[in-house]
């Protein structure tokens, strides 16, 4: 592209006033704008919801790129409150909902960049300009006619204004654009300008800057030029070009490093290594944890002090800390369990510490809570009766930098405790012990399926093509084959396939996502046991999970009797997992705890009982199974809180199941599949696994037909899958645990993000 003569001038006034200003120029001649594009549109609509989950629980107020807006805006004689800078209009619409109009391609793109950045922009037609832009300070008699305005004003004195050598282009800097130089459909040449002031950095200028004109290029042709402007750059010229500009890389410093409590911190540590000590040494050897001391093996205190034998050595975090005379009282928090430690005057050492330097002296002044230290000594009873270690010697592993939660306010926000696991777990030890149940757990359920000749196999997590569950999917894209694939929504396709291969019992434990909300028992990333077993159907099943449940009971509780666990409501029950199970068909459970009898009710009357319970308009032209289904979920499914499997449910529900053997069941549309719950939520889904390929091709063909009509969670045409059951696979009982769930009901815990060590949380600002 041949260099352009249209300049933007920023004036000197500009520069003194806002020295922080960085604007971001980008010439575009040869465009396309006239054409609309549903892409586009939908870039714009997720940076709307994209802006939205960023800033929704934010004060505006709080917010440094827009802060700066406001103060400019002051400077020149506007209210913040009536008068905003173009970004912060954009981001109050999406967090209203308020869509912003589709107006064209080139205005769309801006305004998706300027969401995504929080970065202002706009534009002028490079064509109906009088002249080179120019970016300054109003005189008060500079003339402006906005857009969709017929009368003209004229522009504050003292107001940031672009202008051309005739009139105002945009007044109060970006606030109001002109009808004169507006961008329309048929621009061909356009000037495009991004700015931010001081909380907004130059790499961040310079990648919106790249973002938009790769956009513009892909969906508008033409040839552009990209020019970044400060203080240090201020003119349009060949060294203000992009590409010729040297852009710092820009690492905000964390909040935390203006903490006094940091500052202290790091001072202490440059403190200690002056002195020639390593903070961070490579081992340290634990000889016994905490939870195995025994107390028949402490001494008194001259005891400990005077014994000149080797000792134990422990290893934890510094979690209390007080000074008393000649001796320090300390607790250490090793992995499960608190020991109270005590240095004391005479005869403690500190390994690698100077001679010259007391070692009491710089155990009381260098560490602090939350340090993590390796002790060696003898334990003895204080006069209270508590075990103590009297330390002989101590060595520092790890000097912290940020302390611990305050000891009397804790760590109570959940939001806190989920992202910030590690704090939680250093605060709330039985946080751990739940994750050690977990693991437990997880151990148990292999030992339950290899004694049962289960094979446990792993299968691919990044698909060509998903399936096995009625689910959104996560679609990430593959560079070096340049084709989109799927985080898998379940199991089942692969593990068939192995079972078709003659593997007959196989199992896999591993993670699934879905794209779906969260909730209590939901999170988008989770943990599935998915088995297969040829030649059971859902009998077999049946009888497996009931036993695979209170086996994993009798393990942990020595007992089918779990105790006390809370429903959906809050309300407790004594649950005990005992076989066998109580079955009912889904319809009898309609009819028993809805009172309900569906076989005497036509589509319609179906559809009246769920009105009141579902909005309205999902219930247009449902199939009749998935009403039946419905009903199921409204009416009976809270009721089931002693262990249940559901049993029978309609085909419609179920495209990868075998129809039931029961004629009349099979006629009436139902199939051999179970579900089973416990304080009325689901902890099992199973199936006797259809094997006929040609009633898997059609019952496939529906669900592709579905996710072409706008079925988010219909699942596309599997022809591979399709191909192995045509080779044949056996008849097999097969079915899905939800391990987290499971962990749920053992460890007693109410929201599955109690079970998971790093839930999906919305990021922080």
């Amino acid at each position: 592209m041949e260099k352009t003569q249209t300049k933007l001038n920023i004036t000197e006034a500009i520069w003194k006033r806002y020295p922080h200003l960085k604007v971001g120029v980008l010439i575009a001649k040869g465009i396309d704008n006239s054409r609309p594009d549903g892409e586009i549109l939908k870039l714009l609509r997720k940076s709307e919801h994209d802006a939205k989950n960023k800033y929704a629980q934010i004060d505006l107020g709080n917010i440094g790129k827009l802060t700066d807006w406001r103060e400019a805006y002051r400077s020149f004689g506007y209210k913040p409150s009536s008068t905003r800078c173009s970004t912060e209009s954009l981001l109050r619409r999406a967090l209203k909902d308020n869509q912003l109009p589709d107006i064209s391609s080139v205005v769309n793109l801006y305004n998706a960049i300027s969401l995504q950045h929080t970065i202002c922009a706009g534009a002028d037609d490079l064509d109906k300009l009088d002249g080179p832009l120019q970016l300054t300070v109003a005189s008060g008699d500079e003339k402006f006619t906005a857009i969709g305005g017929e009368s003209t004003e004229l522009a504050r004195a003292g107001e940031v204004i672009y202008r051309d050598e005739r009139e105002v282009t945009c007044k109060a800097w970006n606030y109001r654009e002109c009808n004169k130089s507006k961008i329309t459909p048929e621009t061909k040449n356009a000037m495009l300008v991004i700015e931010g002031l001081e909380n907004t950095s130059l790499s961040e200028m310079a990648r919106a800057l790249t973002e938009l004109s790769e956009l513009l290029h892909r969906f508008c042709g033409g040839a552009y030029e990209l020019h970044l402007l400060d203080s240090q750059v201020s003119e349009m010229s060949d060294q203000s070009l992009l590409e010729n500009r040297t852009i710092p890389v820009e690492i905000p410093e964390p909040e935390y490093h203006k903490h006094e409590a940091f500052q202290i911190r790091k001072d202490k540590l440059e403190e200690i290594c002056e002195l020639g000590l390593e903070p961070y040494p490579h081992k340290f050897t634990p000889t016994i944890s905490v939870k195995n001391l025994k107390a028949n093996e402490m001494q008194s205190f001259d005891e400990a002090a005077a014994d000149t034998s080797e000792g134990i050595s422990i290893a934890g975090r510094i979690v209390l800390f007080r000074a008393m005379g000649t001796n320090i009282f300390a607790q250490l928090l090793d992995e499960t369990a608190k020991l109270q430690v005590v240095f004391n005057r005479d005869h403690t050492q500190v390994v690698g510490l100077p001679e010259s330097e007391k070692p009491i002296k710089f155990i009381e002044k260098k560490l602090d809570l939350g340090d993590i230290i390796g002790v060696r000594g003898h334990l003895f009873k204080t006069q209270t009766g508590e075990m103590t270690l009297f330390v002989k010697e101590a060595t520092l592993l790890c000097k912290t930098l940020l302390p611990l939660p305050d000891k009397h306010k804790g760590l109570s926000d959940k939001g806190t405790r989920y992202r910030k696991r590690w704090l939680d777990l250093i605060t709330h030890p039985d946080v751990g012990e739940q994750f050690r149940i977990r693991s437990r757990l997880l151990a148990n359920i292999r030992k339950y399926f290899d004694e049962n000749a289960f094979l446990e196999v792993e299968t691919p997590i990044l698909q060509n093509i998903y399936g096995g569950a009625a689910a959104r999917p996560f679609t990430t894209h593959h560079n070096a084959l340049s084709q989109d694939m799927y985080c898998r929504i379940a199991l089942e396709i692969a593990l068939k396939k192995l079972v078709v291969g003659g593997m007959n019992r196989v199992y896999e434990i591993g993670k699934v996502f879905r794209n779906e909300g969260i909730d209590r028992t939901h999170n988008p990333e989770f943990t599935m046991l998915e088995a297969y077993a040829a030649y059971w159907d859902y009998n077999d099943a049946m009888a497996f999970i009931e036993n695979l449940y209170a086996t994993l009971a009798i393990d942990l509780f020595g007992s089918t009797n779990i105790g006390e666990r809370e429903d959906k409501s809050g309300k407790k029950h004594v649950i005990d997992l005992k076989t066998p199970w109580i079955r009912m068909s889904m319809k009898d459970a309609i009819k028993t705890y809805g009172e309900i009898d569906i076989d005497c009710l036509t589509n319609a009357e179906l559809v009246k009982k769920l009105e009141s319970k579902v909005n309205p308009d999902k219930l247009v032209d449902m199939p009749r199974g998935n009403l039946v289904a419905m009903l199921f979920e409204e009416y009976a499914e809270h009721h089931l809180i002693q262990p249940h499997h559901i049993i029978d449910h309609p085909i419609e529900t179920t495209p990868l199941c075998k129809p039931h053997r029961d004629p009349k069941l099979k006629k009436k549309g139902y199939v051999e599949r179970f579900e089973s719950f416990i304080l009325g939520v689901e902890c099992c889904n199973a199936y006797s696994e259809l094997n006929d390929p040609v009633l898997q091709r059609e019952l496939l063909e529906d669900q592709a037909r579905a996710k072409d009509a706008g079925d988010d969670e219909a699942c596309p045409m599997d022809e591979e899958f399709i191909e192995a059951i045509c080779q044949g696979m056996p008849p097999a009982g097969g079915f899905g645990i939800g391990i987290d769930r499971l962990c749920m009901l053992f460890t007693g815990v109410h929201s599955i993000r109690d079970v998971l060590f790093f839930p999906v949380m919305r990021p922080e600002e």
